[in-house]
């Protein structure tokens, strides 16, 4: 990828026809030049998701007072809300994830708790584990470990691209966690 292609095309040229590795690895490279052809690689990351309906009066901060200390709304919660915050008894910073009754009333408690379940069950090395759930006037939620650093969609929106062998890396992290989920 980092060759031009004057460079590239020599070194490919030089290979053996018959390699199958070799073949697909040309393949990919032509296919690396012409992406953004195709798509804009970050435009998934550009368009906010939105839970729709009405803006709402959800207030964290009140709801959770005083097990937790709420600092702030994080985005991309889906159908749910996510705050920061930290556990009062415990001092350490924490993610709680929480449904307020106008988005349970829109996509049903009971798929919330599945997903609480189905969340506790995992132990993974790069799956954020589930400290706690629970319900509060009304609202399901859960808590989990707030993980310090820049977001890969930070470092994506800063940089356009990652390098190959830190893009594999993530890749094969993420794959690796979704098989296990799954």
């Amino acid at each position: 990828v980092d060759l031009d292609s004057g460079e590239r095309a020599a070194r490919i040229d030089r290979l053996d026809p018959s390699d199958t590795d070799a073949a697909r690895v040309a393949q990919l490279l032509d296919a690396h030049d012409h992406a953004s052809e195709r798509l804009d690689p970050l435009g998934f990351l550009r368009a906010r998701h939105h839970a729709g309906g009405a803006a709402s009066s959800f207030d964290a901060a009140t709801v959770f007072a005083p097990r937790y200390a709420i600092e702030g709304e994080l985005d991309g919660g889906g159908m749910s809300r996510v705050f920061v915050g930290r556990d009062a008894t415990l001092g350490r910073r924490i993610v709680v994830k929480v449904l307020p009754p106008e988005l349970g009333a829109e996509i049903g408690l009971a798929r919330f708790q599945q997903e609480i379940r189905l969340a506790a069950q995992l132990r993974h090395p790069h799956i954020v584990p589930l400290l706690e759930s629970g319900e509060v006037t009304g609202c399901l939620y859960y808590t989990m470990p707030f993980i310090e650093g820049e977001s890969l969609r930070d470092r994506l929106q800063r940089d356009g691209c990652l390098p190959v062998p830190t893009a594999l890396r993530i890749a094969t992290e993420i794959a690796d966690a979704l098989a296990y989920a799954h």
